[in-house]
């Protein structure tokens, strides 16, 4: 007859302890947090007006030209901000098979927005890696916000 309250004493200590630890784990929490999905177009810029800054070299039997200034104007594709502000970054490479393949950051200056058709534009000027005009191709410019 012991034997008997032994082990209802057995089972109601576990009891005890599985409930414990649900307690445990019953009282963990997370704090919210957001999670979703959007979509937005992406316009882009456009580059116009290029100049190329060349200076000719010296000490040289045929003195060349090279190109170590490029300013342009940028402007942006859209009219909506923020997609009509000033880019956070442009950088420019020139191409061709004797250019530095070298991302030079562009400055902009004087960002203006056109009251009317609420365009955002710019000038752009970056100091690129002197390189000879022959052996230019062309123009990389990359910008973002």
């Amino acid at each position: 007859m012991i034997r008997a309250p032994r082990r209802l004493l057995m089972w109601v200590g576990a009891a005890v302890l599985a409930a414990g630890g649900f307690a445990f784990m019953a009282s963990n929490s997370v704090a919210a947090s957001s999670a979703g999905q959007g979509q937005a177009p992406v316009t882009g810029y456009t580059v116009s007006n290029v100049s190329y800054s060349a200076e000719q070299g010296w000490g040289q039997a045929n003195p060349t030209f090279s190109v170590s200034t490029v300013k342009f104007i940028i402007t942006a594709n859209s009219t909506v901000a923020p997609a009509n502000n000033e880019p956070a970054q442009v950088e420019v490479t020139l191409l061709g098979t004797g250019a530095t393949p070298l991302a030079s950051p562009g400055t902009v200056t004087s960002w203006t927005i056109d009251p009317t058709t609420h365009v955002g534009s710019g000038a752009v000027v970056a100091n690129v890696p002197a390189t000879p005009v022959s052996q230019i191709t062309g123009l990389d410019v990359e910008a973002n916000q």
